[in-house]
């Protein structure tokens, strides 16, 4: 009787648990980044919501295919809206598959320092600028990071959220940046332009609306007081391995110097292998008649002997 017990409180424990809130990183399902227009179209039925997002970085085109999962993104309908940062260190989690498939696009494209921070900034600008009271009905109406993907598009302060979170997951030292009536990001790092420091470190302006702001450049209509956040790094999310990625076309810009060295080798080992062949044949031609001189030498002091043999044989006789 004491075992049924215990039986049925271990299944209404489990039961409970089962029904508990579930943890942001389980709302995105896949996430999917490719080079070029890719046109396959991600799932969309009553447990999946897909989006699809296109957008330009340095002239080369980049696909993003996203798939959520419908139950758990109603229930951001309750979340809170009211912490920006604890907004953020959500995004973060929600998000880890897309920053791990971004991650790995920008090793595979060497983007480092500016590069990678304009790489992000160029996809979050991509997405249209909305106004919440058209929107939403509300004049303020914060969104989760996913809900800025899903919705396809914010205000200054959505897509500041969303390219916060997606810096921090790649392990940027990341600050928000206030101003009357608007918000960014700050990234620290060796970058140029407009920065705002806080206690000895610089963190650089990056505007998240618009199209064509990199690091570092301050909109014309922007204007102090600064009023800065530091949220500083975030943990890297762990790039999960993969398996061999397709070969790529080289890009001067990103060209890999080890396949200059692998050339240079190459050449080097040739020449020596061509240069010994040569020394081998001259050497051969050199001292090939020596020996045949030497070898008729010998032919000739044998004949001779003979000859010598023959007349004395004669005389004998």
């Amino acid at each position: 009787m004491r075992f049924q017990k215990n039986a049925l409180l271990s299944l209404l424990v489990i039961a409970i648990a089962s029904t508990g809130p579930v943890s942001a990183a389980e709302t995105l399902r896949r996430a999917e980044v490719h080079e070029g227009v890719n046109q396959r179209r991600p799932a969309q039925d009553q447990t999946v919501t897909g989006r699809r997002y296109v957008w330009n970085y340095r002239g080369r085109d980049y696909t993003v295919l996203l798939e959520v999962r419908t139950a758990r993104y109603n229930r951001y309908d309750n979340k809170q809206r009211i912490d920006i940062p604890a907004m953020v260190i959500e995004g973060q989690e929600s998000l880890a598959g897309l920053i791990a498939e971004l991650g790995r696009l920008i090793e595979r494209r060497r983007l480092r320092g500016a590069a990678k921070i304009d790489f992000v900034l160029s996809m979050v600008q991509s997405l249209p600028y909305t106004s919440d009271s058209v929107t939403t009905g509300y004049n303020e109406f914060r969104r989760f990071a996913v809900e800025t993907l899903v919705e396809g598009g914010g205000d200054c302060e959505d897509t500041t959220i969303l390219a916060a979170a997606i810096l921090r997951g790649l392990g940027e030292d990341v600050a928000l940046v206030m101003t009357p009536g608007h918000i960014a990001i700050g990234v620290a790092g060796p970058f140029r332009g407009t920065s705002i420091e806080r206690e000895g470190k610089k963190y650089f302006y990056c505007e998240t609306t618009g199209g064509g702001w990199t690091v570092g450049r301050l909109p014309p209509e922007v204007r102090g007081p600064f009023r800065l956040e530091v949220m500083g790094p975030g943990r890297p999310v762990v790039t999960p391995p993969r398996g061999p990625e397709p070969p790529e076309t080289s890009d001067p810009e990103t060209e890999p110097r080890q396949d200059k060295t692998v050339g240079h080798v190459v050449v080097v080992v040739f020449v020596l292998a061509l240069s010994g062949a040569i020394v081998a044949f001259l050497l051969n031609r050199l001292l090939l008649p020596r020996e045949l001189s030497d070898d008729e030498d010998e032919d000739y002091e044998e004949e001779d002997e003979d000859d010598e043999d023959e007349g004395a044989s004669l005389l004998s006789h």
